[in-house]
């Protein structure tokens, strides 16, 4: 079992907007992989192996802007980062309220350019199949099941090298473990298993460790470990790192299961080095 956490979107160069122009998106873009990389090495130091980096890491301005644009112009940091990155799993994820299975085209079309914007980004880091995508099926519009045929419809519209690093999740709002699960089974991709959103919906008396073996059939070998997502709130926000309390409950529960567990904290750092101090 490895516990990685979320790189802070703040350490980032700030996008104003949607309108910028080639030369700034490559600019912002150079200086963020190379934020990135200074990170590395506290996380080699730590023995963090298990990351998640930001969608505007190349910053992302909607579906008219192609990564073309950029990824040459990039190649050298990418390459130079990538290395860096090897031996470590990288994980992107898409903007939550923006869906394939929207019946607005224009939001599922920006859900498309999102999952194509990190699928670039990625090949640019030169990172394998076992880094991986998350993006949620979305809000249910009308019925469930015409929300999920519009995702997997957009879903073949994407590139093979998107395909390939795609997982969904189940989320706190509209889509519960096996809702998600049938989504992902039909198209043979895995899932995630998001335990704070399990928890909001708990919609079965299995515990967490049972609904993460029911997940891992969908993880193929090439995919990598399967992969969950943890987090805590306190009357409904979420907090800003773990505590003693909850996490240790939930490490009680998944000990000994050949898992990644990337903890979505705004303390990062701190969460990740007090959740491995929890599990010595």
């Amino acid at each position: 079992m490895k516990i990685g956490y979320a790189y802070p979107e703040k350490k980032l160069l700030k996008k104003q907007g949607n309108r910028l122009s080639p030369k700034k998106i490559v600019r912002m873009g150079r200086e963020n992989i190379l934020r990135l990389g200074d990170s590395l090495e506290w996380n080699r130091e730590n023995g963090i192996s298990v990351f998640r980096i930001p969608l505007d890491t190349i910053p992302f301005t909607g579906p008219a802007t192609s990564p073309e644009i950029w990824k040459p112009e990039l190649d050298v940091e990418g390459q130079v980062v990538g290395e860096e990155l090897h031996g470590m799993r990288v994980f992107m994820r898409t903007t939550p309220q923006y869906s394939m299975g929207s019946p607005d085209k224009g939001l599922a079309r920006r859900s498309m350019a999102e999952i194509e914007h990190c699928a670039a980004t990625m090949e640019l880091l030169r990172l394998g199949k076992s880094s991986k995508i998350i993006t949620n099926i979305g809000r249910v519009a009308g019925r469930r099941k015409d929300t999920a045929r519009r995702f997997i419809s957009n879903f073949r519209r994407l590139s093979g090298f998107a395909k390939e690093r795609l997982v969904v999740e189940n989320d706190r709002q509209h889509w519960a473990f096996y809702d998600a699960f049938g989504v992902a089974g039909k198209l043979k991709i895995p899932i995630v298993f998001n335990y704070p959103a399990f928890l909001k919906k708990q919609f079965t008396e299995l515990s967490a460790r049972d609904i993460i073996s029911v997940a891992s059939i969908s993880w193929r070998k090439e995919d990598g470990p399967q992969k969950v997502h943890y987090s805590e709130f306190s009357k409904g926000k979420k907090r800003k790192t773990v505590t003693k309390k909850e996490f240790s409950k939930f490490y009680a529960e998944v000990d000994g299961m050949k898992v990644d567990i990337v903890l979505d904290t705004e303390e990062g750092r701190r969460s990740v080095l007090k959740a491995l101090e929890l599990t010595r």
